[in-house]
């Protein structure tokens, strides 16, 4: 019989849900029972009682124990299908719901097939063709939607009669690879013990196989898949793989945020547990890229490299220890290491900055200053929000990449790396906000780049494609790749934004294209000197390079009122007085 829109919203998951509670608590019962059987009686008779009966008696008790055994995982097996069943057939509801709250906003039909239709009145009255294009876009998520609930349904629904079926199979099979079926009832706790399981055939594979191969490399469709996802599904797949969710760009921040917890945690302590056994054992000479044994644990970095990784991930940690309002975005912990660390609530905030950082920066020496500045911007912006209403703020320190040193800085090849990872986890940020509010479950994000120093040409190669960024501010910037605003096709027209701090050098150098500060770039000047703020209350200079993101100066008011998308409140020099001389260059 071919599955319908009615028939899926009719199924009741949490039925299977209460029928395998019922059946975990079965088996824990009958497990506690023959537990005190075992030591109150084989142990004790068998103490008493010697001779060939006493043989007899104790080889028949173990075979109906074995018995026994088989029968209990059985049912425990039973329990573990019809847990994964309700959760698939939950999340195939889950989406069907998607499907029908994007036909409904757009006034289109869902048909029961899983088919969508734009009603005729719709079609009655010109609307232009951005109307068509919105009508048609709608048809199509909406259809992929109700296609795939119905596809995962179905799928679901063969996985559980066929597993059941079979569960006396699947549990010997967990039996002969050391599996405890009591122990599998609980593997939602551990990772390994679910992959365990899944190689079993214990657990039908709904949360790893069917992650979509695109998913990897499009954040579009990793943020519609993730949106499928029950909780349960989602808890899964963090513990189950870590670094693959928490790299996923497209999934919420939060959700990857536990999963880089999750890597970050045992990535230190294998490292401490590494460093303190070759300490132990007099290790301290080991070739980098060799492995050798010692004694039972084998090793693959040398004692100075264990130090430094070490001493990387302690950074990261450090920065997120006592800051429940920070989320680690991103962790790579390969040294040097990349880290993002996002401070607010990025997956609801109606404002998000995503703050990039330049020449001689990494994880282990500077994240604490990065991520000092991205939190001066966002106090900045929640202050300035509290008192006009628009709404709650984030922003994001980015150390995405691997910065120049001062020996290749005059070279774009660290900016061209990092203007990929960067490019990636914008278009993350964004389909995770595009999806969930196509979905009614969420909203649109007013994103904005601010790129600083060597950050600002990694943002400006970012930019040169079509990016979903709202806003892009230059500061303390040596040139962006391009020589004119209008190149940067990932950004508006007329929202480059520029700013320049008296005595800053490197603003000067103009090395990648033309001088963003020069008035042919194109790009919107705004102060760093003295000022005042839009409420009239006065603000500081920013001098040199380092001192854009100081708080209560111009510079740092006028970005934050930029994040917040309001260019009306920003402070712009005043046009030169006729025949006042051009600022001359500058050197790194």
């Amino acid at each position: 019989m071919t599955l319908t829109k009615g028939r899926l919203r009719s199924w009741r998951p949490a039925a299977l849900s209460e029928a395998a509670a019922d059946l975990r608590a079965t088996v824990n019962a009958v497990v506690a029972q023959q537990r005190a059987l075992t030591t109150q009686f084989g142990s004790r008779l068998a103490a008493d009682w010697t001779g060939g009966a006493a043989r007899a008696a104790t080889a028949q008790g173990a075979r109906r124990q074995g018995s026994l055994a088989a029968a209990v995982d059985g049912l425990g097996a039973c329990a573990i299908v019809l847990g994964a069943a309700a959760e698939a057939l939950t999340a195939a509801q889950r989406t069907m719901a998607a499907a029908q709250r994007v036909a409904d906003s757009a006034g289109l039909v869902l048909h029961d097939n899983g088919s969508v239709s734009i009603p005729p009145a719709l079609l009655a009255t010109p609307r232009g063709d951005s109307y068509l294009d919105h009508l048609d876009k709608a048809v199509q998520l909406s259809t992929a939607l109700a296609r795939r609930a119905l596809a995962e349904a179905t799928e679901a629904d063969a996985d559980a009669a066929r597993d059941l079926g079979r569960a006396a199979e699947l549990a010997a099979r967990a039996r002969k690879m050391g599996l405890d079926i009591a122990a599998a009832m609980a593997a939602t706790a551990d990772g390994a013990a679910l992959r365990a399981l899944i190689e079993a055939g214990l657990v039908p594979d709904i949360r790893l196989q069917r992650i979509p191969e695109a998913a990897r490399s499009d954040p579009s469709v990793a943020a519609q898949w993730w949106l499928t996802l029950s909780a349960n599904q989602r808890a899964l797949q963090i513990r189950a793989n870590p670094e693959l969710i928490g790299g996923l760009d497209g999934l919420p921040i939060q959700a990857r945020d536990q999963a880089n917890r999750i890597t970050l945690a045992a990535e230190l302590s294998k490292a401490r547990a590494d460093y303190a056994r070759m300490l132990a054992l007099g290790v301290n000479s080991v070739a980098a890229g060799q492995r050798r044994t010692y004694g039972s644990a084998e090793y693959g970095l040398p004692l100075q490299a264990l130090k430094d990784k070490i001493a990387m991930l302690e950074a990261v940690d450090k920065q997120l220890a006592g800051h429940p309002e920070r989320r680690l975005m991103l962790l790579d912990t390969d040294v040097p290491g990349r880290a993002a660390i996002a401070i607010g609530d990025v997956d609801h905030a109606d404002h998000v900055a995503v703050v990039v950082p330049g020449l001689n920066q990494d994880v282990t020496h500077d994240m604490g200053r990065i991520v000092g500045n991205a939190d001066r911007l966002n106090k900045t912006m929640l202050r300035i929000s509290a008192a006009s209403g628009d709404g709650p703020t984030a922003t994001i320190a980015w150390l995405g990449y691997r910065t120049p040193d001062f020996g290749n800085v005059a070279s774009d090849n660290r900016a061209e790396t990092g203007a990929e990872h960067l490019r990636g986890d914008l278009a993350g940020l964004d389909a995770w906000r595009a999806t969930t509010a196509g979905s009614g479950q969420g909203t649109p994000v007013h994103l904005t780049l601010v790129g600083h120093s060597y950050g600002s040409l990694t943002s400006g190669i970012a930019m040169r494609d079509a990016a979903p960024v709202d806003d892009l501010v230059i500061i303390g910037s040596p040139g962006v790749g391009v020589n004119n605003a209008a190149a940067l096709h990932g950004v508006p027209a007329g929202h480059v934004y520029v700013g320049e701090a008296d005595g800053d050098r490197v603003a000067d150098v103009a090395h990648f294209g033309t001088d963003p500060n020069h008035e042919a770039f194109g790009a919107r000047n705004f102060r760093t000197d003295a000022g005042s703020n839009a409420n009239g209350e006065p603000t500081h200079a920013s001098h040199g390079h380092s001192q854009y993101f100081n708080m209560h100066t111009t510079a740092v008011n006028n970005m934050a009122q930029i994040a917040l998308g309001h260019p009306e409140r920003v402070s712009y020099p005043l046009p030169d007085p006729p025949g006042t001389p051009a600022s001359g260059g500058g050197s790194w």
